[in-house]
């Protein structure tokens, strides 16, 4: 059993600190923090750890705080696990410089109550960045999971209230009890967070898991309350028991919002993605992988547009997307255009519709190519109340609406044109096939080619055009 010895914290006025650690009661070691700059500590194992077994469970360890100005960088570098903590953050940084949180080979950072890694700049001073690095994976020697950050209320959660940037290279095994990663930007910095496949990694890349099964406890939490933008990258696995698998807010003052997934699974208690941008004129664009989407309880993907937003775009590829309630659920509220582009993976709501787009803005435009949309009320409903054109398009994949239509499409009085072109996969329908309801200004178009339109119920295609135009 590995036991942490007495000195328990960073002391400002030290060059180096030592950390007695015991394996089995054998062979003593030591973990070694030394100064290598006016603000910079390293921290290196002295002591090959595939020797010893390690409990992060069964002895208290140091509670870690630097609070250093103006910059402070704690660069964990050690092949052995050191750090746990049964009361509060194992490793907590704060101050008003610049913070980063290094980490250039695997590490275990354990705590039972707060979490393994806390950063936060206070916002006293100018321009703070926030700089996390986790960009190394190894297997754990004795085949178990232990290796990472794991934490009760979050593996890592990174606060800014300062001028600078928040920064998140994540490539380990992220865990938390409550939620995985919590970032909160509160000043004008941006937010990214990139989970990047690195060659030669244990497993490719990391992953993110929020074990807690309320609601809120989600596996990647980015808030951003500044006025900077959010970009996320992720390629590896990202799960949350109970709640979002990825979850952002994007206020009023934010600049832009762009969420990306890759081949890892997103899989989430509620929904696989959920994403909400209020950012005055900012647009906000997803677009899945070949990694499959999943919400257990809610919607595979849910992205909101509030008012005075711009555009909303939702883009799918390889993977499959599928919700308990809808597949895509996608509203734009703000004066753009919503953009909903299907490619080869299937999009499915097993409990509701397969889509669900509602748009105030301008234009209204889904675009299904090979990947079958199926749900189990509706397969497609569009509902345009913007200034602009409606326009459905489905390719090779099928679209079936299991107890309803297979496309329902409503344009109002303040639209334009409805369009509907259906492809060689065809659109079926428990009740229509296709139910096109036009108040707009333009024509209402429907269009078929190789593919057949089918209402078991009802019509096979019902059109109602109750604006200035005719039907074509």
């Amino acid at each position: 059993m590995a036991r942490i010895g007495s000195k328990s914290r960073f002391l400002l006025s030290s060059s180096a600190l030592a950390f007695s650690l015991v394996g089995y009661g054998r062979q003593a070691y030591a973990q070694v923090c030394t100064q290598t700059g006016p603000n910079a500590y390293a921290c290196a194992g002295v002591q090959d750890y595939t020797q010893y077994g390690f409990d992060g469970t069964s002895t208290p360890g140091p509670n870690i705080t630097v609070s250093l100005n103006p910059t402070t960088i704690l660069s964990t570098q050690q092949s052995a696990p050191p750090f746990n903590n049964l009361s509060g953050n194992t490793i907590e940084i704060t101050g008003d410089g610049n913070l980063a949180l290094i980490s250039t080979r695997d590490v275990f950072l354990y705590s039972n109550t707060g979490s393994a890694a806390f950063i936060e700049n206070d916002g006293t001073g100018a321009n703070g960045n926030i700089f996390v690095s986790t960009q190394y994976r190894a297997p754990d020697p004795y085949g178990g999971t232990n290796w990472g950050f794991t934490g009760y209320a979050s593996a890592i959660t990174a606060i800014n209230s300062s001028d600078g940037d928040i920064t998140m290279n994540l490539n380990n095994r992220l865990e938390g009890y409550g939620a995985g990663v919590v970032v909160e930007q509160n000043g004008s910095g941006n937010v990214v967070v990139n989970q990047a496949t690195v060659a030669g990694q244990y497993n490719g890349s990391g992953s993110i898991t929020a074990t807690g099964l309320g609601a809120g406890d989600n596996a990647l939490d980015v808030d951003q309350n500044g006025t900077g933008s959010v970009s996320i990258t992720v390629n590896g696995d990202v799960t949350a028991a109970g709640g979002n698998a990825i979850d952002v807010y994007s206020g009023v003052n934010s600049t832009g919002t762009t969420i990306a997934t890759g081949n890892g699974t997103i899989s989430g208690g509620q929904n696989g993605i959920n994403a909400l941008n209020y950012g005055s004129g900012a647009s906000m664009g997803i677009t899945t992988g070949a990694g499959s989407v999943y919400g257990a309880n809610a919607n595979g993907i849910y992205a909101q547009n509030a008012t005075g937003t711009l555009n909303l775009t939702v883009t799918t590829q390889g993977g499959g997307v599928t919700g308990y309630g809808y597949g895509i659920n996608a509203r734009n509220l703000g004066s753009g255009n919503l953009d909903i582009n299907i490619g080869a993976g299937d999009v499915t709501g097993s409990n509701g519709g397969g889509i669900l787009a509602n748009n105030d803005g301008v234009n209204l435009t889904i675009d299904t190519t090979t990947g079958a949309v199926t749900g189990q009320t509706f397969g497609i409903v569009a509902n345009n109340n913007g200034t602009g054109e409606l326009r459905i398009t489905t390719g090779s994949g099928t679209v079936t609406g299991t107890s309803l239509d297979g496309i329902y499409a409503y344009n109002s009085a303040a639209g334009t044109a409805l369009t509907i072109e259906v492809g060689a996969g065809g659109v079926s329908g428990y009740q229509d096939g296709i139910d096109a309801r036009q108040q707009g200004s333009g024509l209402l178009s429907i269009t078929t080619s190789t593919g057949s339109v089918t209402g078991a119920g009802g019509d096979g295609i019902y059109a109602s055009n109750t604006g200035s135009a005719g039907i074509y």
